[in-house]
C-alpha cells in the first residue's frame, strides 16, 4: 500500500532506486531520504550547492570553473545517487 502511494505521489522508479538501496524495510522513510530527479551526480552537486549554501553560479566571472565532479565526490558521504535519484543517505 506504501509502495503505491510513494509511487503516485512521486515516481515508481524513485522508490524502486529507494528499496535497491536501503530495502521495502525502510520505505516509510522515503519522504525524508529523497532530494530528487537528475541528470547527474553533478546536476545534483550544483543545485545542492545554489538551493543550501545559496551559492548563485549564474553571475561568476568566465574565468571562475568549479569542478562539480569533486563537488559530488565530497556529497557522497552524505547522498547516494541511484537511479538518476538522490537519497540522503542517513535519514
Amino acid at each position: 500500500e506504501l509502495y503505491v502511494e510513494l509511487g503516485e505521489q512521486y515516481v515508481y522508479d524513485a522508490v524502486d532506486a529507494f528499496i535497491a538501496e536501503f530495502g521495502i524495510q525502510d520505505l516509510q522513510s522515503f519522504s525524508d531520504a529523497y532530494y530528487g530527479v537528475y541528470d547527474s551526480p553533478e546536476e545534483f552537486a550544483e543545485q545542492f550547492t545554489i538551493d543550501v549554501e545559496g551559492f548563485n553560479t549564474d553571475n561568476l566571472p568566465p574565468h571562475i570553473v568549479i569542478d562539480w565532479t569533486k563537488s559530488w565526490e565530497n556529497l557522497e558521504d552524505d547522498f547516494i545517487f541511484n537511479n538518476n535519484c538522490v537519497f540522503l543517505r542517513n535519514f
